[in-house]
């Protein structure tokens, strides 16, 4: 998501010369592959379902809260309003790639090595937060014995 994201950035500093935020206003008229792509991408990052990124981050909010105790409930709570902060700040990149109007109306267009950069790393973010049960069933299978079993040879001895 991050590599996603940032892959965007470059690809319209590339285009516009700058990282200001005024090169993304009507940035879906001039690029709709980028602001629908960047707009996936960060709404992943903040946890919006059907991403990765809210899969990924309900499940750790999950094994916090599941953990218990006061600490756990603390990190768990501090996550989310950390991801909703984000949300915010994410949010406001898309309304201005969205409903702003850009100052110039020249297209966006990143380089063919950019575009497929984007592309594979926006599969899995699609594809995980749809079908993620085979990860999740892996990690599940790896992280008793690891830590079981860790845990209960170093009690043994």
């Amino acid at each position: 998501m991050n590599l996603g994201a940032f892959a965007i950035v470059i690809a319209i500093r590339e285009e516009t010369g700058s990282e200001d935020i005024k090169d993304y206003f009507g940035l879906s008229s001039r690029s709709p592959f980028l602001a629908v792509t960047l707009s996936i991408f960060l709404l992943s990052l903040a946890g919006i379902p059907p991403f990765a990124g809210f899969i990924a981050k309900f499940y750790l909010f999950s094994a916090l809260i599941d953990k218990g105790g006061t600490l756990y409930y603390a990190i768990a709570v501090a996550g989310i309003l950390n991801s909703v902060i984000a949300l915010y700040y994410y949010a406001a990149i898309v309304k201005v790639m969205f409903f702003e109007k850009s100052d110039t109306q020249f297209p966006c267009t990143p380089s063919f090595i950019y575009t497929w950069i984007i592309i594979v790393l926006l599969i899995p973010v699609l594809v995980f937060g749809v079908y993620w049960q085979p990860v999740a069933t892996k990690a599940s299978r790896a992280i008793p014995f690891t830590v079981s079993k860790t845990v209960s040879q170093d009690v043994n001895h």
